[in-house]
């Protein structure tokens, strides 16, 4: 954690070599390393305004934007995003349209699913401290911090034990 911005990774698991695409899981209540959960129920609003917003402002093209490692540099879009509220948690398909990203993916150095954003709220529960990750829309920063990063690289994310 870097203070009040949230970040954590999470395997890709498929990955459509013709269509370029990445597939997996971009967030769940699963517990961090620091032992946190980003709490679903009070969460997944924010990520459904989040990619209500880029969906309006692309005419349905893109449901998100797609980051490289937390960095300003657009690689590609989300192309699906499932809010599944019994396993409470989000998935998604990411359409990788950089050259130089997509050989990254296929050389499995990028290989993580990885959110930033703020806490709107923190609170205990048990041994854990659970979060609710501020809507994207709502951050009052700069943009490099208003979108949502679905790759990482795989040693930052080993590094994290996550």
């Amino acid at each position: 954690m870097e203070g009040d911005f949230v970040k954590f990774q999470i395997p890709i698991t498929k990955i459509d070599e013709v269509k370029r695409e990445v597939w997996g899981t971009i967030t769940d209540e699963t517990p961090d390393k620091q032992g946190e959960i980003m709490d679903y129920d009070s969460s997944v609003e924010n990520f459904k305004i989040w990619s209500g917003e880029i969906a309006k402002n692309t005419n349905g093209k893109s449901l998100g934007n797609c980051r490289l490692m937390h960095q300003p540099t657009a690689i590609g879009k989300v192309i699906a995003i499932n809010m599944d509220d019994a396993k409470k948690s989000i998935e998604a398909g990411v359409k990788v349209v950089d050259d130089a990203a997509w050989k990254l993916v296929q050389e499995n150095v990028l290989s993580a699913f990885s959110i930033g954003g703020g806490y709107e709220k923190r609170w205990k529960d048990g041994d854990y401290t659970r979060y609710t990750i501020k809507s994207f829309s709502k951050i009052q920063i700069p943009n490099r911090r208003r979108y949502l990063d679905v790759i990482g690289y795989k040693s930052r994310w080993e590094k994290s034990g996550i």
